[in-house]
């Protein structure tokens, strides 16, 4: 379980005699500064800044969030990352940044069929029937921004080695932080569990075996992280209104899998709050727990003995139309046009592809790479994982498209190879 202490700060992981210089933290705009490896606070900085210019973007928006992707597009600059490529590419980025991988939608009502829980299915619907009018072959096109992810991806892979190498700053988190604003529940909705073991019960069965393959459900944890209640913000102010942002997911012990079916992140919330407020407003507002692998990495040490044994992190019929978007030109290039039924095991890509760095820097693809940069050391695998380890399976369910990340240390004989 999480040891119950709690470094407020990354600590110092180099007794390099330099300078200090910047660390990172994606959960705000504060950033502490600690010595480290002279390598890892520039690739870290980099992608603070290249999630920080597209949270920028994606900010004009908030007063519509349903707007189109087209309206985006012509709406938003081109994101760049700095010194990582010559021409500035423009981006589908539709979603909160600060938060590493905001919402994936599985609740499609909140029992009264309104409010924020009901507009996640309009999005899923909304994305895929926008995709759906576009000609296949400007789909089999990259989308735009492609490039652009997969230099983004490239360093939060260099980020992951440094942190299982133990080069960068890690967290420790305490549970007791849950309770700063944080209802958690353990129940699930019958037709939740049905649906996902709709979706993944080939994927169970591949990786698993058949006769182990999907587990049953008392073997099934789910657990449900609820913005309900006041709390008490990261620069200790008092604030009475909850944002209701949500973090909804099935975990499997058993199976060392974290799955996250729903999601809505806690800046994108307050930023739709508080109309026209700044990121360094909207920052200040922020509780001390507030992003997507903060949520699951907790959620998964209230309901696993071994946490560090954690294998899996899957993701559940993906809405966000960035990820959408290059995960459709995938299956469209890769697997002869054929998109609403991609069966298990679907697409497989190296962590050290163009394929899947452009997956791990999508925004539902940037929470795995948080938990794995700011938990690594918690974990059984630490010093063991390289870029190469790392491997994504896309595949879609009836036209419900989701991922799985598997990190397999090689063993010495594949490393020597």
């Amino acid at each position: 379980m999480i040891p119950m202490s709690r470094r407020s700060s990354h600590a110092a992981v180099s007794e390099r005699k330099e300078k200090p210089r910047l660390g990172f933290s994606h959960n705000d705009s504060f950033v502490s500064t600690v010595k480290l490896d002279p390598f890892v606070p520039d690739c870290l900085r980099q992608l603070y800044e290249f999630e920080s210019v597209l949270d920028s973007q994606n900010a004009q928006h908030y007063s519509n969030p349903m707007q189109s992707a087209a309206q985006a597009r012509s709406s938003h600059p081109a994101p760049g990352l700095t010194g990582l490529h010559e021409t500035q590419l423009e981006s589908d980025a539709e979603t909160s940044l600060i938060d590493p991988a905001p919402a994936f939608g599985d609740v499609t009502s909140d029992g009264n069929g309104t409010g924020i829980f009901s507009s996640r299915g309009n999005d899923i619907v909304n994305a895929s029937s926008r995709l759906g009018l576009l000609p296949l072959s400007k789909r089999a096109q990259p989308p735009r921004g492609y490039k652009s992810l997969i230099c983004a991806g490239d360093k939060y892979l260099t980020a992951i080695e440094a942190a299982f190498e133990g080069r960068s700053p890690g967290k420790k988190l305490d549970l007791k932080e849950l309770q700063n604003g944080w209802t958690r529940t353990t129940t699930a909705e019958a037709g939740t569990y049905a649906g996902v073991e709709a979706r993944w019960k080939a994927a169970f069965e591949g990786l698993f075996g058949q006769s182990k393959g999907y587990p049953p459900r008392s073997e099934i944890k789910s657990v449900s992280l609820n913005q309900d209640k006041a709390y008490t913000t990261i620069l200790g102010k008092d604030v009475n209104e909850p944002t209701q942002a949500y973090s909804v997911g099935l975990y499997y012990p058993t199976r060392s899998m974290m799955l996250s079916t729903s999601s809505y992140g806690v800046p994108t919330r307050i930023q739709e709050m508080h109309q026209g407020i700044t990121k360094e407003e909207r920052n200040k507002l922020l509780p001390t727990i507030s992003t997507l692998s903060d949520l699951m990495w907790l959620a998964w040490n209230t309901v696993s003995t071994s946490p560090g044994e954690l294998r899996y992190l899957a993701r559940d019929k993906l809405y966000n139309e960035e990820t959408m978007a290059v995960m459709d030109y995938l299956f469209v290039r890769d697997n002869k046009g054929e998109t609403r039924n991609v069966p298990w095991p679907g697409l497989e890509y190296s962590g050290d592809s163009d394929e899947g760095k452009a997956l791990l820097a999508t925004p539902n693809g940037r929470a795995t790479a948080w938990l794995l940069i700011d938990f690594a050391q918690e974990m059984k695998w630490k010093g063991e994982i390289s870029r190469r380890e790392l491997k994504v399976h896309i595949f879609s369910f009836v036209g419900d498209y989701c991922m799985l990340w598997d990190m397999e240390p090689q063993s010495p004989r594949q490393r020597a190879a």
